[in-house]
């Protein structure tokens, strides 16, 4: 009986790994934008872009957030590094080389300011955070994506069309608990495209680079995973609305409203 019992506990446990691999992958396949044979029309209209460097411009003064180490870092933080804004879905490459959609969450920054998304990915929590510059390329480099694909630019046979819109700067912090980050480094990140399973994708690239904390000598790591998350275009179309100055100004002003709430405490009248 006993081993009755063990010989089905195995082919439950298999058979319940068959069913996540399964449902990933339909995930995957159901969420792939169909390429060459039917075409949405795009939301947006492509921008007016000479190089891959340019930017669509940023009012940096529309994020009114105060500096570090002020009340608004003391009052709402405490340990908190990052206020939560939003959340997107996207894929990213697993270990056995296959797409896997997951959540992330867009994510600001209370200390450096930046904006970005955090995800899980393979074995850790990688937080992205980018410049106002990187934010404004992202915004261009999902326009030209979207023209491209309507226009059947994409190329499959392209090996560098993972670099093709632009590389800019990123600061990456990773752990395996969030808000937990033990590594961190300032590096680049790559927008392009690759195909996958016949299927064009968004892609965001960032290479392995070597763990500053390690230099610090608060950290055993030695340098970060290889990066690569994938997005379809309405995937990539949310993520670039959300990272824009009016969504995180929207995005921020409760925590905004609360402060000055605090500050400012209504009096009782007498």
């Amino acid at each position: 009986m006993k081993k009755m019992l063990m010989i089905v506990t195995g082919v439950c446990a298999v058979s319940l790994s068959l069913l996540v691999s399964c449902s990933s992958a339909k995930a995957a396949e159901e969420s792939a934008d169909q390429y060459g044979t039917v075409v949405t029309p795009a939301q947006k209209q492509p921008a007016d872009i000479s190089g891959t460097e340019k930017t669509v411009p940023v009012q940096k003064d529309q994020i009114s957030v105060p500096q570090q180490g002020n009340a608004f870092t003391r009052f709402f933080t405490g340990n908190m590094k990052d206020l939560e804004l939003n959340t997107v879905k996207l894929f990213q490459l697993t270990v056995a080389n296959k797409l896997q959609q997951e959540d992330a969450t867009i994510i600001y920054n209370i200390k450096s300011e930046k904006t970005g998304f955090s995800a899980w990915y393979q074995t850790n929590w990688y937080h992205l955070l980018f410049t106002d510059s990187t934010r404004g390329s992202l915004a261009s480099a999902e326009q030209l994506y979207l023209s491209d694909f309507e226009q059947k630019k994409l190329d499959r046979k392209n090996s560098k069309s993972y670099k093709i819109y632009g590389e800019l700067p990123v600061t990456i912090r990773w752990g395996t608990i969030p808000g937990m980050e033990s590594g961190y480094a300032d590096t680049y990140v790559q927008f392009g495209y690759e195909f996958k399973k016949g299927s064009p994708y968004f892609s965001i690239t960032v290479w392995q680079t070597k763990n500053q904390a390690y230099d610090d000598r608060s950290s055993e790591v030695q340098n970060s995973s290889t990066l690569h998350f994938y997005m379809n275009r309405a995937q990539v179309t949310q993520m670039s609305d959300l990272l824009s100055d009016a969504k995180i100004t929207e995005a921020l002003a409760p925590y905004m409203k609360n402060m000055q709430e605090n500050a400012n405490p209504a009096k009782d009248s007498y």
